[in-house]
């Protein structure tokens, strides 16, 4: 439902103690843009929850995500 590059969304990681939120969007300047992937840099801690506000809107929200690894996120789908 929203566009397929995900451009505005609000990625929100939480561990016991501390809560992360990035924004995805292209930057860059006039006719360029740069890596769209969002990253977190949290070291060891564990994801207890990953909530994705969407921007028509809606939101998804998991728990226990593995970290180290990239993800591919697709709304209304647990990341892959």
């Amino acid at each position: 439902a929203s566009n397929r590059n995900a451009y505005g969304v609000v990625i929100t990681l939480r561990s016991k103690t501390q809560t992360w939120t990035r924004q995805c969007h292209p930057g860059g300047s006039y006719l360029s843009s740069s890596d769209s992937r969002v990253h977190f840099g949290i070291g060891d801690a564990k994801i207890e929850a990953l909530t994705i506000a969407w921007p028509d809107g809606s939101a998804d929200s998991w728990l226990d995500i593995p970290s180290g690894r990239y993800y591919t996120l697709r709304q209304g789908e647990r990341p892959q």
